[in-house]
């Protein structure tokens, strides 16, 4: 394989790999999804921690038994989501969450990011932070801003 074939492989590997782990934060957004023990203990990682916007601290039991308990509606909108892969079996995703809660009235905004592992045969969340943030106009984050 020549070094314009290895280029073009490597950019559809990171459209797929950044499909694939949009899909599986989405789903962790879907309301059977969080209602579901067996789905939640598959996506998520034993050594599951999570570091949540109103500054609770959750392992997997315990953000598995809050999202088993969760009793208002909510939509949930993705924006900006981007991913970094390393070492092949490790990927940071970070994006902008906007949740409208339909129970409470309100909407609240938050920088998101995750560590996903391939493990088990699977892609599983390790690690999840969200940022409590202000609702601002979309724009396309890119690697020169920083």
């Amino acid at each position: 394989m020549d070094y314009e074939d290895w280029i073009m492989k490597d950019w559809i590997m990171k459209d797929s790999l950044k499909d694939q782990i949009c899909h599986l934060e989405k789903q962790l957004l879907r309301p059977e999804i969080r209602k579901s023990f067996d789905e939640l203990d598959k996506l998520l990682h034993e050594d599951f921690i999570e570091y949540g916007s109103s500054g609770r601290i959750y392992d997997k039991a315990t953000a598995i038994a809050s999202m088993l308990k969760e009793e208002h509606v909510f939509d949930a909108e993705i924006d900006g989501f981007e991913i970094k892969a390393f070492a092949g079996e490790i990927v940071l995703a970070m994006y902008k969450l906007r949740v409208t809660s339909h129970t409470l009235q309100r909407k609240a905004f938050s920088l998101r990011s995750s560590i996903w592992i391939f493990a088990d045969g699977r892609w599983q969340l390790i690690f999840h932070q969200g940022t409590s943030a202000q609702e601002s106009p979309r724009t396309e984050r890119t690697m020169q801003e920083n």
